[in-house]
């Protein structure tokens, strides 16, 4: 818990500690992506108690300024991107050189240092550690063969990797199975927290009276067809051709699927789209901007992934009082209580996930009901926050 002192200064508004966030594909115009909506969701919060962030990152694309102050309901929220060059390999240890001297020089400054992804710029946030920089703490953002972990465990550099993590102050885990795959790399579990992704409940919340209409009637989707709703990357890891071979079991059912998201596999979904003869139901959004107002047109969200952390969108969709439906991967199987707040289902099986939809177009809002409340009760961003706050008041009190 926070000591009297900090307590005070939470109170009085003022600075309590300075945090350097390392998020290399962080950009405010680009923020589909679940890591940076949740450090971004996390960063407004802690703004609120007193924690000025700081967020590092790249200059990936062409047009990404070097610096950025991004504003929220808090405050101001400064990004630095460091040089990346766009050569394969070269890119990647120039971009952590800069990192090392930036922690590094920084060490006045930074009380910790927050990374999140077990990946290169863990390794290099460690590296800092070990030659005088500020404590690191590391969230890691996926568990199974998509994992950090399980990729670096593939590279030739995974005993330096496991070294360097090892250096680590505190992970974060979002679910039980990230939690045992760190301690089965040789992490102390004494190092190791479980604090999920946080979610706004006031900005995702379930739609009001005729409001699901009115959206309805704004995007051209028919008011008696039952909705289907996918946010997220358009990756084989998201499993969403299993999805379309589920929904193409229900051609007969009225339904309509809502795809919200881009990536490397839309060519091959919108293909398969047509193979199933079911193009004419299946939507590809792209990007949208205003997703909370899909949540709250849709019926059903669906999350068919192969592999997962612990998904914001699944969150999101919660809390806007959705009834959910997921694989039964990592942290999907921590938030839903089967049959309860959501369906969860086995993955890669297009049978079963066609049954529970069926289910959940049956039922009359319970689910979605209890899948709100649950969300208040544990994954609201101020209690996530809170949780953060404890870890950052003990790494900064124990360094300084």
């Amino acid at each position: 818990m926070f000591s009297p002192g900090i307590r005070r200064s939470i109170s009085q508004g003022t600075v309590i500690m300075r945090v350097l966030m390392v998020l290399k594909r962080f950009h405010s115009a680009e923020l589909f992506g679940g890591a940076e909506k949740s450090a971004l969701r996390l960063a407004g919060a802690l703004l609120e108690s007193g924690v000025e962030v700081e967020i590092a990152g790249a200059a990936l694309k062409h047009g990404w300024d070097r610096h950025e102050t991004v504003k929220t309901g808090s405050g101001r929220i400064h990004v630095a991107r460091l040089m990346h060059p766009r050569i394969r390999f070269v890119g990647t240890f120039v971009y952590n050189v800069q990192l090392l001297f930036k922690i590094l020089a920084g060490r006045r400054t930074y009380d910790l240092v927050h990374v999140h992804f077990a990946s290169f710029e863990m390794m290099t946030a460690a590296a800092a550690r070990m030659l005088g920089g500020p404590p690191v703490l590391c969230k890691i953002a996926c568990a199974g063969k998509t994992g950090e972990i399980s990729i670096a465990r593939k590279r030739f550099f995974f005993p330096l990797y496991r070294f360097l993590a090892s250096r680590v102050d505190r992970w974060i885990a979002l679910s039980s199975d990230i939690a045992s795959e760190l301690n089965a790399s040789g992490i102390d579990g004494m190092k190791i927290a479980r604090i999920p992704n946080g979610v706004d409940t006031n900005a995702y919340r379930p739609p009001g009276p005729e409001e699901k209409l009115s959206l309805r009637a704004v995007t051209g989707i028919r008011h008696d067809s039952t909705v289907l709703l996918f946010v997220g990357r358009l990756s084989r890891q998201k499993a969403l051709d299993v999805l379309l071979e589920a929904v193409s079991r229900l051609r007969h059912l009225p339904l309509e699927l809502l795809i919200a998201g881009k990536g490397t596999e839309r060519n091959h979904l919108e293909t398969l789209a047509s193979e199933l003869e079911i193009k004419r139901v299946v939507h590809f959004l792209g990007p949208v901007e205003n997703v909370d107002e899909l949540y709250r047109l849709s019926d059903i969200f669906i999350l068919p992934s192969r592999d997962e952390g612990l998904s914001n969108a699944l969150l999101e969709a919660m809390a806007s009082g959705m009834k959910v439906i997921s694989t039964n991967v990592s942290g999907s199987a921590e938030v839903i209580t089967d049959g309860v707040s959501g369906r969860l289902v086995p993955p890669g099986d297009p049978f079963h996930i066609a049954s529970a939809i069926v289910e959940a177009a049956l039922d009359t809002g319970r689910m979605g009901e209890e899948a709100r409340k649950r969300v208040l009760e544990r994954y609201s961003i101020e209690t996530v926050a809170r949780s953060y706050l404890d870890i950052y008041a003990d790494l900064s009190g124990a360094w300084n």
